[in-house]
């Protein structure tokens, strides 16, 4: 739970397309590390906001466990996330796998993983965010092919693929 992950941002464009979509929840997961100046200078302004906003479609889940995390990620069907720097991205990986469709910033390690408009989209503002976020919820079929897609795609990151490919490399340099 730090600025840098564009959480506000996210929920920004949640009340924007909760307008259209009251049934809608978000869902904010994140861990709370003492001493990481990041989470401990954010957390308490995360905190005031949803407090602010006292809208129970709002749920902040401190320090979740994997089971917790994995049960978020099964049952929905957007995970949004704002970093344009961000490394790798593995949190990305893990929604495609589970069938939720990524919407990340456009920049970062997220290039790599998510397949614009096929795994994903990757939206350089709130606006963008937003907009594929409706889609993703109007658009039933869009949301299918997606969600199949960023299944697939996630298959690419996985132990066994990264097995066989360390393999085909030890094989080519000693042959």
């Amino acid at each position: 739970l730090d600025a840098n992950k564009g959480i506000d941002m996210v929920i920004d464009a949640f009340l924007k397309i909760h307008e259209n979509h009251p049934d809608t929840e978000l869902e904010i997961a994140g861990a709370l590390n003492p001493g990481d100046v990041y989470t401990t200078a954010y957390y308490p302004k995360l905190r005031d906001r949803l407090f602010k906003l006292a809208k129970r479609e709002i749920t902040l889940r401190v320090n979740p466990s994997d089971d917790e995390i994995m049960n978020v990620y099964k049952s929905s069907r957007v995970f949004a996330n704002y970093n344009p720097g961000e490394h790798f991205g593995i949190c990305t990986i893990e929604s495609q796998a589970a069938g939720a469709v990524p919407v990340v910033a456009y920049g970062g390690g997220q290039m790599e993983t998510v397949s614009d408009g096929e795994t994903g989209f990757l939206v350089k503002n709130r606006e963008e965010m937003a907009d594929r976020m409706e889609l993703l919820l109007n658009d039933d079929l869009t949301f299918k092919r997606m969600s199949e897609g960023a299944m697939e795609r996630a298959k690419l990151f996985s132990n066994e693929s990264f097995a066989a490919k360390w393999v085909d490399l030890i094989k080519e340099i000693t042959l």
